[in-house]
C-alpha cells in the first residue's frame, strides 16, 4: 500500500484596496467570482476598531490585521493610511505568527498561519518608499 499525503490547496489574492471602508461587498464579490480562499490586503487604511472587519468576523471570516499605528493625537483626525490584513473565508482559520522580536520601523508587515486541516504560512510586507528604507527592509527580511 502507498500512503498518499493529503494536500490542501489555497487560492490567495493580493489587493491594494485603498481603504477597506465601504468596500466589503465588492471584496466578497471578487472572492466569490474568483474562488479566493485567502485575501491579503494592503493599504487598508483602518484602525483597531474597524467596522468592516467586525462585520466580516460576525459572518465567520478569520482575520489577522495590522493597522498602522497612530503617531500623535493630531493624526487621529486624519485618514490612517497604510495597514495590512489577511482574511480567510469561513472554514479556514488564520492566526497571527510572531516572527521577529524587533518591530521594524521602516515598513509594516503581518504574518499569519493559514490552516484548515494542514498548516501553511503566509507573510505579507509593505515598504513605504522613503530614502534609506530599502536597506532596513532587506535586512529585516533576512531573518
Amino acid at each position: 500500500m502507498f500512503f498518499k499525503p493529503s494536500v490542501t490547496k489555497f487560492l490567495f489574492g493580493l489587493f491594494n484596496i485603498c481603504s477597506v471602508s465601504g468596500k466589503v461587498d465588492d471584496l466578497l464579490d471578487v472572492q466569490c467570482d474568483h474562488r479566493i480562499d485567502v485575501q491579503c490586503l494592503t493599504e487598508t487604511w483602518h484602525d483597531t476598531d474597524c467596522v468592516a472587519f467586525s462585520r466580516l468576523r460576525l459572518d465567520g471570516y478569520s482575520i489577522v490585521d495590522g493597522p498602522r499605528p497612530r503617531t500623535s493625537a493630531a493624526s487621529l483626525k486624519k485618514t490612517n493610511h497604510g495597514g495590512l490584513a489577511v482574511i480567510a473565508k469561513p472554514g479556514i482559520n488564520v492566526s497571527a505568527v510572531s516572527t521577529v522580536s524587533d518591530v521594524p520601523a521602516t515598513f509594516e508587515y503581518v504574518c499569519a498561519r493559514v490552516k484548515p486541516s494542514s498548516p501553511s504560512s503566509t507573510a505579507q510586507a509593505r515598504m513605504p518608499l522613503r530614502r534609506g528604507s530599502l536597506t532596513n527592509y532587506l535586512a529585516c527580511l533576512t531573518y
